[in-house]
């Protein structure tokens, strides 16, 4: 009786590249962004993402009404934080514009108390 031959297991891929694992995810409801518009708004999430104070992750989520009027919602969880913004508008890249100043609003305001609160005490 022969013994059968085992191969080598394959190496896993290596996790070191940032770009391997997406920190931000986008949804749309009853339109398609163009390829343009999903680079642009990918590019700006992960930026996003990038610019909190923790590690986190970032849903975009657009709707089209029957009206071709969008409404946008941007959600930013970290480990010890959840933000939430929600805007309504003709474009969606300009909606997210304002989501993401909002955010980084209520972001920057946590970082500040939170900071000076540890100064006080």
């Amino acid at each position: 009786m022969t013994t059968p031959s085992v191969s080598p297991l394959a190496k896993a891929p290596s996790l070191k590249h940032e770009h391997d694992i997406k920190s931000y995810r986008i949804e749309t409801y009853r339109f398609v962004l163009t390829d343009e518009e999903e680079w642009e708004l990918s590019q700006q999430l992960e930026h996003l993402a990038s610019a909190m104070p923790e590690e986190a992750s970032v849903k975009l989520s657009l709707t089209m009404d029957e009206d071709y009027y969008f409404k946008g919602t941007l959600c930013v969880q970290t480990m010890s934080r959840y933000y939430q913004s929600t805007e309504e508008g003709l474009d969606p890249l300009e909606i997210f514009g304002l989501l993401e100043e909002d955010i980084l609003n209520k972001v920057s305001r946590w970082g500040y108390r939170n900071q000076y609160s540890r100064r006080v005490s």
